[in-house]
């Protein structure tokens, strides 16, 4: 029976692991990392808050945004538009028209698993929260 050679088994470990190791390079990790990511596009995409007695959607545009307020307690709508300035994972919503509102700011989440968060603070408190449809 033939003996083997162990510096051999030693050359071959050493060449898997270097070939295993070369993918893990942090050449990629900037490409990879989506969650950490400072790129968030908000076109074309929809929020929505439904509650109880109140439902709120809002949709961007490329160029604004529009947010519909519905309160089913007194079947009435409300429309604002907005243009919209983002850094993510600040946005800052600004009235498109005379209509009496201030500047919003609102601050997004990203999540793993499950829809991302947009929630608009005063001061303090939370006023609303809303989800990515």
């Amino acid at each position: 029976m033939k003996k083997r050679n162990p510096k051999l088994y030693l050359f071959l470990s050493l060449i898997v692991w270097g070939i295993c190791l070369s993918g893990c390079s942090k050449e990629n990790e900037k490409e990879d990392d989506l969650l950490g990511s400072t790129e968030y596009s908000y076109a074309r995409s929809v929020w929505k808050m439904n509650q109880l007695y109140m439902e709120v959607t809002l949709l961007f545009e490329n160029d604004g945004c529009s947010l519909e307020i519905y309160d089913k307690s007194y079947p009435k709508r409300e429309l604002y538009h907005f243009t919209y300035i983002s850094e993510f994972p600040y946005i800052l919503l600004i009235p498109a028209e005379g209509n009496g509102l201030e500047p919003i700011l609102g601050e997004v989440k990203k999540r793993e698993y499950g829809r991302d968060e947009l929630s608009f603070t005063s001061d303090q408190w939370t006023w609303v929260k809303m989800y990515r449809e």
